[in-house]
């Protein structure tokens, strides 16, 4: 397996760096520069390719290059074609195995603080982030960006030939109970912040109900997919706060609703800006459900507004600064 470490240039601090395990989507490779990200915020970070592909130049230009020793190919990814009779071959097994084998080798550096050790997944990066956060208690935070559980229910991929996804014909309970992350989350007791604008809107709700650690929500319903980390200042802002014990979070617990009154119910947090993002959706597929976003004008620190008619599903975003960019934390997502 190859994987790419760093960190930062300034002299570790007492008790070592804060660290992080960096895992890539679909058809993603190591990605040099996300790397960067975090060692120049004073925290070591390591990626490893979830197909075992390595990096080399190809017209200028470092890319992924196949690796014929490598594990289960890019046609596997996410184990949708994986039998659950044979787990230990399948993509997501090797996903998580190396995410563990990443955190053993942050463990081992003298330079490392293995108190502070965190993962961050994006997309497919992040099922296997999600199923890690039940199988490694030795992490001390989760950060799974657009990622949940509850696939073979409600996704992009269950109009697919059901014979050759989620186990074949009569395979789907064991299918889940091997590879979807709703059969791990409910052994997840670390902070986690879920944050998410992709995957289906009632599979994510289903989800986070699974995990026992307190939850933190972002949901960037205006953000594109991609392997956007410079783009998602509330994952570092997020880490700051449960590895570096900063005040760099928003409390917010919640959305208060009385008639078709909202108020956002918080402790803590200065605001750059309050938005309601909704829903009029209704289709089965919530994955394709369409949200709207306006502003909540806030008096005194309080934030309410009327729901509007005919919404089925709500969430309250904030936009609070940090580090010089503004990160995004919110409620958790309501169904009306």
């Amino acid at each position: 397996v190859y994987a790419c470490i760093g960190v930062p240039e300034t002299h570790a601090p007492q008790g070592g760096y804060p660290a992080v395990v960096l895992i890539h989507g679909g058809a993603g490779q190591i990605y040099r520069e996300w790397i960067k990200y975090y060692t120049e915020r004073g925290y070591a970070a390591i990626a490893y390719d979830t197909y075992s592909n390595g990096l080399g130049t190809v017209k200028g230009k470092v890319q992924k290059i196949k690796n014929p020793d490598g594990g289960p190919d890019e046609n596997y990814t996410g184990s949708l074609k994986d039998s659950p009779d044979d787990y230990q071959n399948s993509w997501l097994y090797h996903g998580v195995a190396n995410a563990i084998l990443c955190n053993n080798i942050l463990r081992s550096r003298s330079d490392v603080n293995p108190s502070r050790i965190g993962v961050t997944g994006i997309s497919w990066g992040s099922v296997i982030t999600l199923v890690t956060s039940g199988v490694d208690k030795r992490f001390n935070a989760f950060a799974p960006v657009y990622g949940a559980g509850y696939l073979y229910e409600d996704s992009f991929w269950t109009a697919a030939d059901k014979n050759a996804t989620f186990g074949g014909e009569g395979k789907t309970s064991e299918w889940a109970a091997v590879y979807d992350p709703s059969s791990y989350l409910p052994y997840c007791t670390k902070p986690t912040l879920l944050a998410d604008n992709c995957f289906a809107v009632k599979n994510r709700i289903k989800s986070a109900k699974l995990i026992k650690g307190k939850a933190f929500y972002s949901q960037r319903y205006d953000l594109s997919h991609g392997h956007l980390w410079d783009e998602t200042e509330e994952v570092y802002a997020f880490f700051e706060h449960i590895l570096g014990g900063k005040d760099t979070v928003p409390v917010i617990n919640g959305a208060t609703v009385t008639g078709d009154k909202i108020t956002l119910d918080y402790s803590k947090g200065e605001f750059k800006g309050v938005y309601l993002t909704y829903t009029t959706s209704s289709d089965e597929d919530s994955h394709k459900w369409v949200f709207f976003k306006e502003r909540i004008t806030g008096e005194n620190g309080n934030y309410a507004t009327t729901l509007p008619s005919g919404a089925t599903a709500f969430v309250i975003e904030t936009e609070v600064e940090y580090n010089g960019k503004t990160a995004r934390f919110s409620t958790p997502i309501y169904e009306v």
